[in-house]
């Protein structure tokens, strides 16, 4: 006899028993209404169908997950994560790349505290001064708080610091009119102190994983501590003690950068990076006119994720 069914060995209409040396009796047949039938014991070590284990009918029960399913934004544009927030660091130098602190002045007499000249001093002409020339390279730092608002798109909002050291400038001559000595001008700039804030966008291209190069753009506004400058004379003869005026007036200039760069992921949570561009400052309050001011910045970034 069949193992399936009665009759031909194909599928029958229901279960039927087999001899009792056999180790199972029927165990598949097809009903009416897409239902199966049931396993029964034949009381034998196999299976009959006097059993009484109850049929069960009915779609499939899908059971769900004891835990959501985590939306699939970047973390670092690695593997995804549900809080694409972030923290980001950064430090390195900035060199001013043009712009005159100082802009060219024609021969003429020096002039008293009042504004009124001194005809018993006079001034050659003098050079104008860059501000490459007049600071050192400066050392910046600050940090950002960004978002990923997409796998390839980072949106952020922070503050910079820099200080840039003053240096000493010789320029043109000085003369005491009264006594007829000529002796080389030198002018000591102090040290600037710089605070910025921006927000800006950066655009990652390539895939979630790895080395990213990107590049970004942003925009704010800068604000300058005060910055002195010293004249002497050299011999010391003409200037006869150190004249500390303010030449740049604090205040605040609006300020964009663009920057490219490239990032590293250091695992699921952080991030190195390096990154260059230029930088953009509006002219600042000096005792003479001034330019606005182009730098280049050279910086390592950091991020670790939220």
């Amino acid at each position: 006899t069949s193992a399936y069914g009665s009759g031909n060995g194909m599928y029958g209409n229901g279960p039927v028993t087999l001899g009792a040396g056999t180790s199972y009796g029927a165990a598949v047949g097809s009903v009416a209404g897409g239902q199966y039938a049931q396993y029964a014991s034949n009381g034998m070590g196999g299976y009959g169908v006097n059993g009484g284990v109850q049929t069960i009918q009915g779609a499939p029960i899908y059971v769900r997950r004891p835990y959501p399913v985590a939306f699939n934004a970047p973390r670092l544009r690695v593997g995804g994560s549900a809080m694409p927030l972030g923290l980001a660091g950064f430090a390195g130098l900035s060199q001013f790349a043009s712009g005159e602190v100082f802009t060219a002045k024609a021969a003429g007499f020096s002039k008293n505290a009042d504004g009124t000249p001194n005809v018993a001093r006079s001034i050659s002409a003098l050079d104008g001064i860059e501000y490459k020339d007049a600071f050192n390279a400066g050392n910046v730092f600050g940090g950002a708080l960004e978002y990923d608002v997409s796998r390839g798109t980072t949106v952020f909002a922070g503050a910079n610091m820099a200080e840039y050291e003053g240096q000493n400038v010789q320029n043109g001559t000085i003369t005491d009119n009264l006594n007829a000595v000529t002796e080389d001008g030198n002018y000591q700039f102090g040290d600037m102190k710089t605070m910025g804030v921006e927000a800006g966008v950066r655009q990652y291209v390539g895939n979630n994983m790895g080395f990213r190069p990107y590049v970004s753009a942003a925009g704010g506004f800068m604000h300058n501590d005060e910055v002195t400058m010293t004249t002497t004379s050299h011999g010391g003869t003409v200037v006869t003690s150190p004249e500390k005026q303010v030449f740049i007036a604090e205040g605040w200039q609006p300020t964009a950068a663009g920057m490219i760069g490239a990032e590293m992921a250091m695992g699921n949570n952080a991030a190195i990076g390096v990154e260059t561009g230029l930088r953009w400052t509006s002219d600042k309050s000096t005792n003479t006119e001034s330019d606005n001011t182009w730098s280049i910045p050279v910086q390592v970034r950091g991020r670790l994720a939220f």
